[in-house]
């Protein structure tokens, strides 16, 4: 409590009004935009590019399908979101970027939202969650019409979450059957001209990929990408920026492989409670995964997911070299070296990823840990650059009940350097000669 009370006097101190500054309605929207787009494009994931399938040329004619391409959500719902002024759609953010859409498919879709936008009930809140207008049907004939016409096609499929929103297996967290149907039309149709099909997710959280992703030859996961969202995608499809992100959760192959997904959402019980904007039940749920949660449960399980905690590809390729360890045993910290180099022809940035594989003797460990992480600057082709992790006894230790403190157990402890969970590329041991008490807490809440 004294931690978190800390931290927010400590935000509170860093505000301007603090300082005594007055406000203004005089903010820097265009740089302030420029920063939304910037981090959007960081954020972004490339999970698939088989084939040079990524970048676009500049001036390529894009058949766009999916009705998020043309209403992209920038944020999620409820709390989940902020009250953007604008949202640039992936047809608005195309135009700046030098590609071309079909004419017909954008008439197509326009009558086909404002149609369905017109059905949908009227929000009493602006915070609730907005009934989502279903995938537009597209018929076999429109979409090889389509294929004939353009270069590539592009289809982006959504999913919206948040505050009063949870997600839900069928037809969220797995393709609709309209959404199905709508991609093996689009791939076989392209595929038999000789063109490629690229995917864009903007989705909040994992989806299913892995019984639908040998169809396409791209995917890119766009997240909810705020107001920028169009600009940032179509920058990335035609390379003005390489991909970097990295996937902050592991996407599984089957829903039921997440260790989570058999307690969820929990048990409902009681009476509905009247909010007056809207009605919940209670709920009970067990949380019985222990420290084992996330990429942890899928290595104690041996499961392998659709795409690993920490995955993400590059248009360029990345080799680490020369690991260094300050020190063979370790006493309160060690110092952390490598060097990261661009070996491919793109401009590009990289995340590697320390985890920490410690002995598991005394207490329950995880096969590995993520310890810390570090981008590079934007290298160039042939350009490398030296990276610094710093390990402290903290970062060796696990909670101990029964001391009520952070211990540290004696052993060889493996450090690895990845560009993910899975693709550890470096290897180096250390020692912690005796086990130590890290940190001593209180039991505040003892009962």
């Amino acid at each position: 409590l004294d931690r978190n009370i800390e931290d927010l006097l400590n935000t509170i101190r860093r505000c301007p009004s603090f300082a005594g500054q007055s406000p203004t309605n005089e903010a820097q929207l265009k740089a302030h935009a420029n920063t939304a787009r910037q981090a959007a494009m960081e954020g972004m994931v490339l999970l698939r590019n088989t084939n040079q399938a990524l970048p676009l040329p500049k001036g390529t004619r894009a058949a766009v399908f999916g009705n998020r391409s043309y209403e992209l959500i920038a944020g999620g719902t409820g709390s989940g979101d902020v009250n953007e002024a604008y949202t640039v759609s992936l047809i608005e953010g195309m135009k700046g970027n030098t590609l071309l859409s079909d004419d017909e498919l954008r008439r197509l879709y326009a009558e086909y939202l404002k149609a369905e936008r017109a059905k949908l009930p009227k929000n009493e809140l602006f915070f609730l969650p907005q009934q989502q207008i279903p995938e537009m049907a597209m018929k076999e004939e429109a979409i090889i019409a389509a294929a004939e016409r353009t270069d590539v096609a592009i289809l982006t499929i959504g999913r919206i979450s948040g505050e009063f929103e949870d997600r839900k297996m069928g037809e969220d967290f797995y393709l609709t059957e309209t959404e199905k149907t709508m991609l093996e039309r689009i791939s076989r149709a392209f595929h038999q001209q000789g063109k490629k099909v690229v995917v864009v997710l903007n989705v909040g959280g994992p989806v299913d990929v892995a019984s639908w992703r040998n169809q396409v030859d791209a995917i890119l996961l766009a997240w909810l990408p705020g107001q920028e969202a169009g600009y940032a995608i179509s920058s990335l499809l035609i390379g003005g920026v390489s991909p970097c992100g990295k996937l902050p959760m592991t996407f599984p192959k089957r829903f039921e492989d997440d260790p989570t997904s058999a307690g969820f959402p929990g048990k409902a019980f009681g009476e509905p409670v009247d909010m007056g904007f809207t009605q919940y039940r209670n709920a009970e749920i067990e949380y019985d995964e222990g420290v084992f949660v996330g990429y942890r449960a899928f290595d104690k399980a041996s499961v392998e997911p659709a795409y690993e905690f920490g995955y993400g590809q590059s248009y360029t390729a990345f080799g680490y070299s020369s690991l260094k360890i300050s020190q063979d045993t370790m006493q309160d910290e060690l110092m952390v070296k490598l060097i990261v180099t661009n070996e491919g022809e793109y401009p590009g940035r990289e995340i590697a990823q320390l985890y920490l594989s410690a002995p598991g003797k005394s207490m329950p460990k995880p096969v590995q840990e993520l310890k810390g992480f570090a981008k590079t600057r934007l290298l160039q082709p042939g350009q490398s650059q030296t990276l610094v992790f710093k390990l402290s006894l903290k970062d060796l230790a696990s909670f101990d009940e029964k001391q009520s403190a952070w211990v540290a157990e004696a052993g060889t402890y493996t450090l690895r350097i990845g560009a993910s969970s899975s693709d550890i590329r470096l290897e180096d041991n250390f020692v912690l000669p005796l086990g130590r008490v890290v940190e001593k807490t209180s039991r505040a809440l003892n009962r």
